[in-house]
């Protein structure tokens, strides 16, 4: 998306351009403050949430709604997952559209070098952007990360890192899981905003 900032400088750059911290449910209703007794999207521990032994209905998912100077909209969707040795992270932001990623980032706590902490490299994430997770009749269809390669006018897909095959599985589970999650609360977005 374009914002770079340093690390003492976050704060001041969350607060301009964080236009709106939503909550939503497993079903993609998004929850009320009354609900959350204080607690508001910045505050949802997402790796918490995916290690939870709650039952997914009682999950909550934290979405954060980003206007940039120029007034473009993204939204941006926090995720966690398991890589090969241990915990991978995310965040994917999407076009107004809430369908085309306009860009990721990716981490790792122990993802093999040279291999799976690729993950976090430029050529990895910026294969996502343009990519799409609905279908032309708007169903999810999801981003697949490709072992062997996928051709580059594919919208939903990706080439996996070569060599990091279950770091890949696991980018690919954590999108899908996570995005899947997602889409009714776009469609209800993107309903109103039509």
């Amino acid at each position: 998306m374009g914002i770079n900032v340093d690390r003492h400088k976050s704060e001041e750059a969350f607060n301009k351009y964080v236009t709106k911290q939503i909550v939503i449910d497993a079903q993609g209703n998004e929850l009320s403050e009354d609900k959350l007794n204080g607690l508001t999207a910045f505050d949802i521990d997402v790796v918490k949430e995916y290690r939870n032994i709650k039952d997914i209905t009682e999950r909550h998912y934290p979405l954060f709604e980003i206007t940039k100077d120029n007034g473009n909209k993204y939204y941006v969707v926090p995720m966690a997952g398991t890589g090969l040795w241990d915990l991978i992270w995310g965040y994917v932001a999407f076009e107004s559209d809430l369908n085309t990623i306009a860009g990721t980032k990716f981490d790792h706590k122990g993802e093999t070098p040279g291999l799976g902490a690729e993950i976090t490299k430029p050529f990895f994430q910026n294969a996502f952007i343009g990519k799409k997770i609905l279908d032309e009749n708007g169903e999810f269809k999801g981003i697949n990360v490709i072992k062997g390669g996928t051709s580059p006018d594919n919208p939903h897909g990706i080439n996996a890192i070569s060599g990091a095959t279950l770091t890949c599985v696991g980018v690919d589970e954590m999108l899908n899981r996570t995005l899947k999650v997602y889409v009714p609360y776009f469609k209800k977005i993107a309903q109103q905003e039509s």
